[in-house]
């Protein structure tokens, strides 16, 4: 008796039918386990009664019971949680701040995946950098317009090339503000109409041992020229950030402690109301 050989399309018609046999095997073998456990008393054929009992039950908000024994867990929020830049409960000082941004460094650049995250994530959103153009808000003189454009487009491109900007400065920065949380990117005149751009380290913003002098002696200047003077208003300079005491988004500046000398220190003027050295 001859038989047909076996074509592609019955092959995957036998397939089929043997993986569901076999589902229908362990479906079945299964139900029989379970109804011999109930048979023999298991603990398992009583876990109806189980959930019945009350005392079983578990109150969602006892996880608020470390907060009475002193111990970790959820505890109650207040009014001054973020107060003067804080963030409470992950962080209250620079001390806390520093160890959170050194765990997310070590993190970030040793763990292979995270890399590859980083990696990706700036080759995504940055690439080799974007093109900057200047371009007129109107078209009224063009010839002035014209000349203007000409030369602000001179401007860009030589603080893009100065600073090797595109591609490189950029993904820098955005990668240590993915990494840290924050960048502090500022402008140098260098002379000549030339500007570099540096980045400042996180760990170098930080409060001052000596504010009130650096207040009281009348240094800084507000955008008109005009000394400030601390008894204008009350300073907070909590983790470097010179803002108003009873407003942290009203920044000043940015007081950065270049090294562990004393005088090696520079105020860069930041935020909605910055302030100036005499410089």
């Amino acid at each position: 008796m001859a038989v047909d050989a076996p074509t592609v399309d019955n092959l995957k018609e036998l397939r089929r039918a043997h993986r569901a046999a076999n589902l229908r095997l362990e479906t079945a073998q299964a139900n029989l386990a379970y109804r011999a456990i109930r048979q023999q008393g298991s603990p398992v054929s009583t876990m109806e009664d189980w959930y019945d009992d009350t005392s079983n039950r578990v109150d969602y908000r006892d996880y608020l019971a470390p907060c009475v024994t002193g111990l970790p867990g959820a505890v109650p929020t207040t009014r001054t949680d973020r107060d003067l830049g804080r963030n409470f409960p992950f962080f209250r000082t620079e001390m806390e701040l520093a160890l959170i941004r050194g765990m997310a460094r070590l993190v970030a650049g040793s763990h292979p995946t995270a890399v590859g995250a980083i990696l990706a994530l700036k080759n995504y959103v940055i690439g080799q950098g974007f093109k900057y153009n200047v371009r007129p808000k109107n078209k009224q003189g063009a010839g002035l317009v014209s000349e203007l454009v000409k030369i602000g487009q001179k401007l860009v491109d030589s603080f893009i090339e100065r600073n090797k900007w595109c591609g490189n400065f950029d993904r820098e920065l955005f990668e240590r503000r993915r990494v840290d949380g924050e960048n502090f990117p500022s402008l140098w005149h260098v002379g000549n109409g030339e500007v570099e751009c540096r980045a400042v380290e996180p760990d170098q913003i930080t409060e001052p041992g000596g504010h009130r002098e650096i207040e009281s002696i009348g240094w800084l200047r507000d955008s008109d020229g005009q000394p400030f003077h601390g008894e204008q208003f009350v300073s907070d300079w909590t983790f470097g950030i010179h803002s108003d005491a009873d407003d942290a988004c009203n920044i000043h500046g940015l007081y950065v402690q270049w090294n562990d000398r004393e005088l090696d220190w520079d105020y860069l003027p930041s935020g909605r109301a910055p302030l100036y050295g005499p410089e």
